[in-house]
This record gives structure tokens, sequence and C-alpha cells, in this order.
């Protein structure tokens, strides 16, 4: 999981802009890396009809900010 998140950051910034973010900035990244995992993994079990139904839910949630 680490070299997960370490490597995602690698993908996204340089080391040197990694060791300069602030705990903050590194905590909300870290985050929402987690979170997309979580969420692929979620969406991989899903069958096609079902990912039209949450494509959909979405949409109607962005909507609605």
């Amino acid at each position: 999981m680490k070299r997960n998140i370490f490597d995602t950051f690698l993908r996204n910034c340089s080391l040197k802009e990694l060791q300069e973010m602030t705990e903050e900035i590194l905590s909300d990244r870290i985050r929402r890396i987690l979170g997309g995992q979580v969420l692929f993994r979620l969406l991989s079990d899903l069958t096609p009809k079902e990912i039209e139904d949450f494509d959909a839910a979405m949409r109607d949630l962005r909507k609605m900010q």
C-alpha cells in the first residue's frame, strides 16, 4: 500500500516537490489516492448496468452541488 501511494506521488510530482509539501497537503493527497483506490476496487466488481446506474447517480449528485 505504501509503495502504491509513493508511486502515485512520483507519477504526479517530483521528489523535491514531495519533500516540500506541507503535512496538510500531503495528508489531503494521500486521502484522495486511498479514496480513488477504494472506489476503483468497488467499481471493478460492478456489471455494466450497475456502472451505468452509478454514473447516472454521480451526474445527479454533481447537479445538486
